[in-house]
């Protein structure tokens, strides 16, 4: 049953989802009818989130992890185009829900209202339970008849002869592979009360969770969710109230670590290897304090400065003492914040980002600049022509030595590569400080480092010296701004961004300038436009 009905839902979602992108500054587009908004897609919770709201619904830390695959490619987990239900998330959610429902029956203390006083008392309990667990699960008000067919599920299997603990397991597999727990439904609404763009407000309850997982990556709190049963998230300072006090719980870093991680691709020195000849210092152990060190340092902004400047500009870190020679630092333990010597800069002058980004022997500008384009300028080099040569450049015999970027300047001079590597390059050669696990340097193959780089094929515009220059004119520059509040839209709404969404994304990106890249003021922005308050009726 429950593969049938999660399949079922899958085909709901996946119709109508399909939209035309609004991709960079209008350069010659053609606008769709002025009636035209993107559809407001039904979303399933992401592995990250499904295992969040486990934690939190059980209120029980040993809880194990419900292994589901997810293949994002370069969006988030986010995105209902990624969220498709196919016979493999059917068969890893239900092996994920019988470990996690073994050990919540085994913990009952946590999340049953209290032990029965016999076997007669059984099914009060149970009913009693119910009452403050299915809301919590569901996300929402539950009627009475709703919550009376798992009281009565739970009867049938005590009456069939299973034992008490194996009688509630079943329910709570039942309930957790029910469509409104894994679905973030919303259903209210009908198309008499419409706008003229056939859009309807998101109900007060819906609204609770399209706020807990933004800002938390999981369920409503108690509070939440009361506010939104009692309508209090039906107006623009309803929701304030509630985000202030979400954005300042401890819960507000795992979804800036979880946005950030995807935006960012942390994960990607997770499969990263380099030469052992070169590099013998280079293994797991440091590769996952890489890893380590970018969580961490999301987790530190959190608390010392929550803005895209100190992501890209702040020389503060946390670190694993192994990681210390490589920024050439005493660590004096574990998740130790140090401040790194002058030539860091933030997120773009970190480990796991330059050594993610480099070949085995050499840094790769060609993979650091593309990576600058796409996550912080939101210009995409195209694919490259299959006929190209993508191999790193091997030294040419010259007769004289040569440095990383002359082996690179020499690849890329044929004129066909030469209008994307204008923005790549010049991005990519301002970071040849930094070798292919990330340690600074000042010369390479015995000649000095030319660490000058340009954005002049970019929106962004102009030249700078070295990752540090580099790292403040980002932080300046309102082309990275509206890029990064891009990137946050899409987060917040499940789907990217539609002509329809420009103003809204403009106010946001307006907001977010205005106080200095603070995230928490783009974040306030963001759930107060039109695209986050209202959905389209299909």
């Amino acid at each position: 049953m429950g593969r049938i009905l999660l399949l079922a839902w899958a085909g709901l979602i996946t119709a109508g989802a399909g939209c035309d992108l609004f991709v960079g500054p209008p350069q010659n587009v053609v606008e769709p009818p002025p009636l035209t908004v993107a559809p407001s897609p039904v979303r399933r919770l992401t592995a990250e989130e499904l295992n969040r709201t486990l934690r939190d619904l059980f209120r029980v830390s040993s809880l194990p992890t419900v292994e589901i695959t997810e293949d994002r490619g370069k969006d988030f987990a986010q995105e209902v185009q990624h969220q498709q239900v196919a016979d493999l998330y059917v068969d890893q959610l239900r092996a994920g829900v019988i470990a996690v429902t073994d050990v919540a029956a085994a913990n009952q203390a946590a999340w049953l209202v209290r032990q029965p006083a016999g076997a007669d008392d059984e099914v009060a309990v149970i009913n009693e339970t119910l009452q403050l667990l299915l809301p919590r699960a569901f996300r929402r008000a539950v009627l009475d008849d709703e919550r009376q067919r798992y009281v009565d599920f739970f009867a049938s299997r005590r009456q069939a002869g299973d034992p008490f603990t194996v009688s509630v397991q079943l329910m709570l597999q039942a309930m957790l592979q029910s469509p409104s727990f894994i679905y973030r439904l919303e259903l209210d609404g009908s198309a008499a009360n419409a706008d003229s763009r056939g859009r309807v407000p998101v109900g007060s309850t819906e609204m609770a969770s399209r706020l807990s997982y933004f800002l938390w990556g999981s369920m409503p709190d108690d509070e939440l969710l009361q506010a939104g049963i009692n309508g209090d998230l039906a107006t623009s300072e309803g929701i304030q109230r509630q985000v202030d006090r979400l954005l300042a719980d401890r819960r507000f870093v795992d979804a800036m670590i979880s946005f950030h991680g995807q935006w960012l691709d942390f994960d990607r020195i997770n499969s990263t290897n380099k030469s052992a000849e070169r590099f013998p210092q280079y293994n797991q152990a440091l590769s996952s304090s890489m890893r380590r060190e970018a969580d961490q340092f999301i987790s530190l902004l959190v608390e010392e400065d929550t803005s895209l400047r100190a992501l890209l500009t702040t020389r503060r870190t946390r670190l694993m003492p192994n990681l210390g020679p490589v920024y050439g630092v005493d660590v004096p333990g574990n998740d130790a914040a140090v401040d790194l010597p002058v030539e860091r800069s933030g997120i773009l002058t970190q480990a796991q980002f330059l050594a993610s980004h480099g070949h085995g022997v050499e840094g790769s500008p060609i993979l650091r600049g593309v990576y600058v384009l796409e996550r912080l300028v939101c210009e995409a080099p195209p694919v490259p022509n299959p006929s190209i040569n993508l191999t790193p450049p091997e030294p040419v015999d010259t007769g004289a030595p040569q440095t990383n970027r002359d082996r690179y300047r020499q690849h890329t001079q044929d004129p066909v590569c030469l209008s994307c590597h204008v923005a790549i390059d010049g991005i990519g050669f301002g970071l040849e400080g930094y070798d292919s696990i990330g340690q600074y340097r000042t010369v390479d193959n015995g000649l000095p480092v030319d660490d000058s780089g340009s954005l002049a094929g970019t929106r962004v515009g102009g030249s700078y010296a070295g990752a540090v220059e580099l790292g403040q004119k980002l932080a300046d520059s309102p082309v990275v701004h509206e890029c990064v509040a891009r990137h946050w839209f899409r987060f917040a709404n499940g789907r990217r961004e539609q002509t329809a969404d420009r103003d809204d994304i403009a106010a946001a990106t307006a907001a977010f300038t205005a106080d200095d890249t603070a995230i928490p003021a783009l974040l306030r922005a963001l759930v107060v436009t039109d695209a986050f308050r209202l959905r389209r009726i299909q």
